[in-house]
Formats: structure tokens, sequence, C-alpha cells
């Protein structure tokens, strides 16, 4: 009898070395990332325990498959409530599903169970995001309040007021994190796209030069710088930058209307019109608008027979170009010869787009009250085109 037990014991215990042997082995494979053979290793332990489970669910994080670690992490719970991280871990599972309901229920009981911790505030303020909710500012602004150092928060919160342009509340977040965070990109670049976007091209141009150390190849960054100088009529430093998102981008034809804008603007016609004509073979999908710039273009030479049919043609491929529209009526103002001619383009202008720009709307005006009283008073002149 004696001997019975002891192979009984010496079974019992070569199975325990083996089992542990297996998670020795598992754990050793799942640290070096072979999740698949590291469950296989883990499916042996015939405890099923809170820890193979665990270790499993992870491992199936690891090969991405989210769903495949949900059952495990929902039996864990199940059987000990007071598994905090397991809960935590499982919201997040949740909420890369984009299963935000369940996500959602996670995240407040985490909360309730602990208030004072700000990654629950964010976790949750994600799935609000996610889920259209719009209480998701107020979660990351708790989760700052908690937290005045908690990063991500304050780039979701800067984020969504630079998209909204709500610059007061920008302000204030994008200071806060580059306080704490003075060389964090993102925070950086938010700054630079705020600045450029309410016209603060000198600060812009401080900011996107910051991340233009960093990433002297980001074809972004070098528009933007190019487009900041040129709006301070910099044109030599906003050829410059735009040249060197050419080099990054031969494709795009925007950085070669803007070159020949910056050069239209220096009155260097010859390279605007280069530049303007190759914008035109690469933007064939923004047609009107590299019509519009070669009107523009040939009325700063006072070419306005040319310019009109610019103008024109820009108006056939967008009839919405209330510029171009306008463009034309001014061109046709300096080059048609009967009152009546020049008076039906801009009435034609008013009915169509007025509204759309008070400059535009206030000259409009004018010449048609000018015009009205010239033929009032009969000073019709015969059309001629030069």
């Amino acid at each position: 009898m004696k001997k019975i037990t002891l192979l009984f014991i010496g079974v019992i215990i070569i199975k325990a070395e083996a089992q542990t042997s297996a998670l020795i082995v598992g754990d050793s494979l799942f640290q070096l990332g072979n999740y698949s053979k590291a469950i296989s290793f883990y499916e042996k332990d015939v405890d099923n325990s809170l820890y193979t489970q665990t270790k499993i669910a992870r491992a199936y994080i690891g090969l991405g498959a989210h769903r495949k670690a949900i059952p495990y992490y929902e039996n864990i719970v199940l059987k000990d409530s007071t598994q905090l991280i397991t809960q935590y871990e499982l919201g997040k599972l949740y909420y890369k599903i984009k299963a935000s309901e369940k996500a959602f229920d996670y995240f407040k009981k985490l909360i309730a169970k602990d208030k004072k911790n700000p990654n629950f505030r964010y976790q949750l303020g994600l799935v609000q995001l996610q889920a259209k909710d719009k209480r998701y500012i107020e979660s990351f602004r708790k989760a700052i309040a908690l937290d005045p150092y908690h990063l991500k928060s304050i780039k979701q919160l800067c984020k969504h007021f630079l998209k909204k342009r709500s610059w007061v509340s920008f302000e204030k977040y994008n200071a806060i994190g580059l306080q704490h965070y003075p060389e964090n990109e993102m925070l950086i670049n938010y700054k630079a796209q705020a600045s450029f976007n309410q016209q603060q091209y000198k600060k812009a141009i401080t900011y996107f030069t910051k991340l233009y150390i960093i990433d002297p190849y980001n074809k972004f960054i070098l528009y933007r710088l190019g487009l900041a100088n040129h709006m301070l009529m910099k044109y030599d430093e906003a050829i410059s930058f735009y040249e060197k998102a050419i080099h990054e981008d031969k494709t795009n034809g925007d950085y070669h209307t803007q070159i020949g804008l910056a050069y239209m603007g220096m009155e260097s016609y010859s390279e605007s019109y280069f530049h303007l004509i190759k914008a035109m073979v690469l933007n064939d999908v923004k047609i009107d608008a590299e019509y519009y710039n070669l009107g523009i273009w040939h009325k700063e030479q006072e070419q306005y027979g040319k310019a009109i049919k610019m103008f024109q043609k820009a108006i056939l491929e967008n009839m919405g170009n209330y510029k171009a529209k306008f463009e034309h009526a001014i061109s046709a103002d300096n080059y048609y010869k009967t009152n009546e001619s020049k008076l039906e383009l801009y009435e034609n202008y008013k009915m169509k787009f007025e509204g759309r720009n008070k400059r535009n709307d206030e000259v409009v005006s004018a010449r048609i009250s000018h015009f009205k009283e010239l033929i009032h008073l009969g000073s019709n002149t015969q059309e001629v085109q030069k």
C-alpha cells in the first residue's frame, strides 16, 4: 500500500513539475513575443488558473486577436471582481473593438472604485469620443484636474479646441502642455497650426521652425513655412521652402502654384508663368484654380483680354468660383467699351454671389450704381475687344 501511495505522490509531483515547467517555457516564449507557442504551453495548465488565463489573454492581445482575449478576461472578472487591472484591460479591449457601451460600463465601474485615477477618466473620454458623446471633453478635463501632467488628455483637448477654433481654451491647455513638455512635437505642431490659423504668421514660423529642425524633410512643415513667409511677403524665404517641399513630393501642383504666386508678388512674371503652368499640368483636379491664377497673372500685366479668357475657363470648370467671376468683371471693366456689358457682369456676380465676400460686394455695388448712372445719362459706347 505504501508503494502505491508513494507512486501516486510521485506521479503528482512529476505532473506538477511538468506543469510548472510548461508555464516557465510559456513565460519565456511570451517575453520573446512568440505568442502562439506561448499559448500552447499555457493551455497545458490543467488547473486553468487565473494566472494562465491572464497570460493567454495577453498573448492573444500580442497577436492582435483582441476578440479571442475577451472571454478569458470576462471569466477572470466573473471569478474575482477585485481584479481591477483585468477590468481595466478588458475596458480597453472593448474600446478597441468599438464595443462602446461595454467599455463605458467598465470604466464607469472603475471610476466608482477609484475616483482619483486620471487614466480611468482619460479612457472614459476616449470611449465617449468614439460613441460621439459630447461629454468626452469633461472627462479629459477631469483627468487633467487630477493630474496636470496627463499628456494624453492634454493632447486630446488641444486637438479638439484647435479643430473648433476655440482659441482661448486651446491656449490654456496647450500652455499647460508646453510648460510640462516643452519638447513634445505634437504640442508644438498644434501651437504652430493654431498660430497660422489665427494669422499670427511670425509666431507660426517660430514653432514650425522647431519642427523643421526635428524633421527637415516633412513636406507639410515645409509647405506651411513657405505659406507663413509668403503671407509676410518674404518671397525668397517662401520660395526656398516651397522648393524643398517639391523635392519631397514632385506630384503636388499646389507647391508650384504658391511659387508662381510668390514670383508674381516679386513681379518676376516669366518665372511665375512657368510654375503656374506646371501647377495646371499636375493639378488637373483643381484646374479652375489654376486658370484663375493664370488670369490674375495676365491681369497684373494689364493683359485684360487674355485674363478674361482665363477667368472664363475657370468659371466653366467651376460655376461656383466666385473669385474668378469677380475678377472676370474687373478685367472686363478695364477692357470692354460699352457700359451695358460691364453692368451686366457686375449684376450677374451680385445675383449669384452676393454675401460671399464683403469687399467684393462693396466694389460690385459701387460699380453697378456708377454704370446705371452713366447709362441713364446716355453715356453709351461701342464694345471693342482690344
